[in-house]
């Protein structure tokens, strides 16, 4: 038996997919989300569609079972239809119950709360069926067209036959109605008016195609009643569709012009099939006009008494309307910045200020569709990727020289070799790219829409390099731009000062044009990094200032630029959630502040630890590399970072996935070779197993053999650089320190080939005559040694003869002794 007062975990799942943290109480309801021990479980989410942009089909309906009962009481209070009085008619001005039809106590004014439309009436061919629903506007039944079998349509008249208010309302409607053609907006099929004669005055009916009534709204009470599941990806979805009805009002080019849709809310949208629908566009008003538009309180933005209707306004609304979906949405399975860019969406459509917002509704779209691409993505769903609408991609490969070959100055520029102790070899370099080569690498934004000479830069006469000069008649801030790419890429050295002053005089430009500030603050991003990379080279401490600085806190000039780096391309993240390439930088920049913080502890990296700035930078390259495996920036990103902790193993994954088709690809090999096989500075065994070097070395003969079925083939001289490079970590392992042994079984013959032997006419090299003993032959280390010797001298045939002298000196400095 249970004792009464011990309390047990929940075990029912959040809406989000994860398990409750909640206890149960020993009545049995649960104290996080409040669901007795026997209620029904919510259904295990199902991962979302399998294709982007598609609702699941819902079931169709029975339009019967939605009919209500003719007397069904109106579920909120009646206000008098006079336009001049609109008194609310309920205590204390009437007690209650509120009679349907009469005349208001304040005024006198005539009122009635009851359709005319009843069930079996005839109007015109349609017969109708029963009430539907009723809304702050109307009553809307369900007819059927008697002249179409099994056609159904809804009927709307007006809430109150009496309201003039509402009449006008409706006849906005339906001009606004007709004037439409959406998919994705209810249709208008036909409008009747009927006369009944006497005191009666003429009813107009607006009949329109019938949807089914499963509003969002009622989609969600599904969900928290545990009847359904919904998923993030489905939320998305809606708003995406919503987003490109609601544009098609903004962009209207009709004598009537731009309208505003003004009421978005979850109970104005209907799953309707596999699509949606939006209904009651009573509320639809020509923007910026001066009457006040409908709204609901909790979804209308703060400013719309002030402005009137505006597509602000309607972004705002939307927003709200997907806050309160996701609520309810499965989002557990969702790894890095998925959840958080949609997060950003929401918050830069719900803004306080108009300006801050998106800049229109197909904007809004855009950055949410990217969105959709990156959830997909980071759940591992095979969409194709879609190029970016306001980046170009970038066309250098940020690898930092991991998967390029080995430069041959490596060994030209070593101190002369003696006979004795070898000098241990080079580990890989993995740290990140210098500031200054991602500065120029990084994409670079496309030329704006609104800016007047955005035609220029696509012309060909226009040089990269070549300095523009801005018209007298109508400054541009792009040309600005286009200097500041110039400053900084100039060799010798950055002009700092001129981008600075360039970008100084783009922010004047662009003063009234909030919807572009993230330009400038990519350009600020730019320059930071440029920054950073000066104060690398040059070195130096910067105190902060006092009242800032902590303990034993010390900022460097190259670590303060990266931090403003770091939030000017958040700032550009926050602004444009569903583009990859402010999450490109910013992986960079933590990649790089957790360098600068690991290497100097006593040091700051706006307050964070490494760990965590490595988390940043890997959830930021996720992003990137599972959006567009074509593009290699991210894979190598996480290759660095599983480097620096100190996982050999993961970094050769995330390479080895690179595609056969990705301009990217042979480098991605080289690197995966030259991970699998290196010393490492970093954490965990320095160099790996002799067997792995081995298998590099296997891997690299095949790339040499243009017959075999190697995804890269490379000529001789360059395979000898990377072979070089194996067999010095290989002579490592088994003389060093951290020797993995080898023995009398090392097997040579199947991991490193035979040993070297001359070619016919050529001088044999010391110490692999065929007569030394089998014994002498087989040690490991006398197997790499002959290799690395024969590797030397292959090398020095690619060499100027200046450089030929120092490849044999390393070549008569390694081969093993020829008497034992």
């Amino acid at each position: 038996m249970t004792d009464p007062g011990v309390r047990t975990g929940c075990p029912h799942r959040l809406f989000s997919g994860g398990g409750c943290p909640g206890e149960l109480l020993p009545a049995g309801y649960c104290t996080s989300c409040g669901r007795h021990r026997d209620a029904p479980r919510l259904p295990e989410p199902d991962g979302g569609p399998a294709q982007p942009l598609v609702l699941p089909e819902l079931p169709a309906e029975d339009a019967y079972d939605s009919v209500i009962p003719e007397n069904a009481p109106l579920a909120y209070g009646k206000r008098c239809g006079n336009k001049a009085c609109g008194a609310l008619l309920a205590p204390p001005l009437v007690e209650p119950p509120v009679p349907n039809e009469g005349h208001c106590p304040a005024c006198g004014h005539r009122y009635s709360f009851v359709p005319r439309l009843r069930e079996g009436d005839m109007l015109g061919q349609y017969r109708v069926l029963g009430c539907l629903a009723h809304g702050g506007q109307g009553w809307v039944h369900l007819a059927e067209n008697t002249r179409l079998e099994d056609t159904q349509v809804a009927v709307k008249e007006l809430l109150n036959r009496h309201d003039k208010q509402l009449a006008e309302l409706a006849e906005s409607e339906r001009r606004y109605l007709i004037a439409l053609d959406h998919p994705d907006i209810v249709r208008i099929l036909d409008y009747l008016r009927e006369e009944r004669g006497g005191t009666e005055q003429p009813m107009n009916y607006i009949v329109m195609e019938y949807v089914g009534s499963n509003t969002l709204e009622k989609i969600v009470t599904e969900v928290r009643r545990g009847r359904r599941g919904l998923d993030i990806e489905e939320v998305i979805t809606y708003g995406c569709r919503i987003l490109d009805a609601l544009d098609h009002l903004h962009r209207r080019k009709d004598p009537i012009g731009p309208l505003a849709y003004c009421d978005m809310k979850p109970s104005n949208v209907i799953h309707y099939r596999d699509g949606l629908k939006v209904i009651d566009l009573g509320g639809v008003r020509r923007i910026s006009e001066a009457t006040a538009p409908v709204r609901t309180a909790g979804y209308a933005a703060p400013e719309v008494d002030r402005t009137g209707p505006t597509v602000a306004h309607d972004l705002h609304t939307i927003g709200r309307t997907l806050q309160e979906l996701a609520r309810f949405a499965a989002t557990r399975d969702i790894p890095g910045t998925g959840i958080t860019s949609f997060r950003y969406v929401v918050r830069c459509a719900t803004a306080p200020e108009p300006g801050d917002r998106f800049a229109s509704a197909a904007e809004m779209s855009e950055q949410l569709r990217g969105v959709l691409r990156e959830i997909r993505a980071l759940r591992t769903k095979p969409d194709r990727p879609e190029p970016s609408a306001l980046f170009v991609p970038t066309r250098r490969l940020l690898d930092a020289g991991l998967g390029q070959l080995p430069p041959l100055r490596r060994w030209l520029e070593r101190p002369a070799p003696r006979r004795g102790p070898r000098q241990v070899s080079e580990p890989l370099d993995t740290r990140p790219p210098a500031a200054g080569d991602v500065a120029a690498a990084l994409p670079v934004p496309r030329p704006h829409a609104e800016d007047g000479q955005r035609g220029l830069f696509g012309l060909s006469s226009t040089h990269p390099g070549r300095k523009l000069h801005q018209p007298a008649d109508e400054p541009s801030a792009e040309i600005c731009f286009h200097n500041v790419r110039m400053h900084l890429q100039a060799v010798p050295a950055p002009a700092l000062a001129e981008a600075a002053g360039e970008l100084t005089e783009a922010r004047e430009i662009l003063a009234g044009s909030p919807h572009r500030t993230w330009q400038l603050d990519w350009y600020e991003g730019l320059l930071d990094l440029v920054r950073a990379q000066a104060a690398a080279d040059g070195g130096g401490t910067r105190v902060l200032p006092e009242g800032e600085q902590g303990p034993g806190d010390a900022v460097s000039p190259e670590v303060a630029a990266l931090n403003r780096a770091y939030g000017h391309y958040e700032a550009v993240y926050r602004r444009l959630p569903g583009e990859y390439a402010p999450k490109l930088a910013l992986g960079y920049c933590a990649e790089r502040l957790a360098a600068a913080a690991a290497a100097d502890p006593a040091g700051t990296a706006g307050g964070r630890t490494p760990e965590e700035l490595r988390r940043i930078a890997t959830d930021h390259y996720r992003t990137v590399w599972y959006r567009n495996r074509m593009q290699g920036n991210g894979a190598f990103g996480l290759a660095r970072l599983a480097l620096a902790r100190g996982s050999r193993q993961e970094a050769v994954d995330v390479l080895d996935n690179m595609p056969m088709d990705s301009p990217d690809h042979g480098a991605a090999w080289i690197a995966t070779l030259r991970v699998s096989a290196a010393r490492l500075g970093t954490g965990g065994p320095a160099l790996p197993p002799l067997a792995e070097i081995g298998r590099a070395r296997a891997r690299l003969a095949d790339a040499a053999d243009t017959g075999s079925a190697a995804p890269l083939h490379l000529a001789q001289e360059h395979g000898l650089l990377l072979e070089a490079e194996f067999l010095e970590w290989a002579l490592d392992l088994v003389t060093g320190p951290d020797s993995a042994g080898g023995g009398d079984g090392f097997p040579y013959g199947r991991l490193f080939g035979e040993p070297y032997r001359p070619r016919a006419g050529e001088r044999p090299l010391p110490g692999a005559l065929p007569s030394r003993p089998a014994a002498a032959r087989d040690t490991p280390e006398r197997t790499i040694r002959l290799l690395l010797a024969a590797c030397y001298r292959k090398l020095s045939r690619h060499c100027r003869d200046d450089d030929r002298a120092k490849l044999i000196e390393l070549h008569n400095a390694v081969r093993p002794p020829t008497v034992v």
